[in-house]
């Protein structure tokens, strides 16, 4: 009898008590990230439910279909992709900084109040952050993973990354030759 199978945990976004065994994938799996991912418990089911729906529309989108073909992760080359919505990509930036920063930067990630991000994850609702779209001259970025997984993640073509600046949080992503970018906090 596995024991851990019975132990309950609390999700990090809802603060909900849940008994969940899923796994969560911090970058999406079908972007060809295999070991990013949180540890089982810490995502319950619902929220991990509500995050690969948004996932799934913005990598099913034509610029991600296009770099996902380019790199072989979509096994029906035929099939064509539709427009992404700005808000589902900022929700997927956010979410994956916030997740990343939480199980690679926990010491930045601590230095934060994760109270707006939070409920724009659970209800997306936006906050003023998210409207910031200027990002600091000469601002410098650094890998949120840690060596091994940004290894594994650069064979795959992937990066986050994020940028402390005046008490600002960014995050960016690349993935093949798409990148962007979103102030979380």
């Amino acid at each position: 009898m596995d024991i851990l199978r019975y132990m309950s945990a609390t999700c990090i976004i809802c603060n909900q008590v849940h008994y969940n065994e899923t796994v969560e994938h911090i970058i999406p799996g079908s972007l060809g990230n295999e070991y990013y991912v949180m540890p089982k418990g810490e995502v319950c089911y619902q929220c991990n439910n509500r995050f690969a729906r948004v996932e799934n529309k913005v990598v099913s989108s034509h610029v991600f279909m296009d770099e996902r073909k380019k790199y072989g992760l979509v096994k029906n080359p035929d099939l064509q992709g539709n427009t992404v919505l700005d808000k589902d990509l900022y929700f997927l930036m956010v979410k994956m900084g916030y997740e990343g920063m939480y199980r690679s930067r926990k010491k930045i990630w601590d230095k934060f109040r994760w109270d707006e991000v939070r409920q724009y994850l659970i209800k997306r609702n936006p906050y003023d952050s998210l409207k910031d779209r200027s990002l600091p001259a000469n601002v410098q970025f650094k890998s949120i993973p840690g060596w091994l997984d940004r290894f594994r993640l650069r064979n795959n073509h992937l990066t986050l990354e994020y940028a402390e600046v005046d008490e600002r949080l960014y995050i960016r992503f690349q993935f093949g030759k798409i990148r962007t970018w979103v102030r979380m906090i």
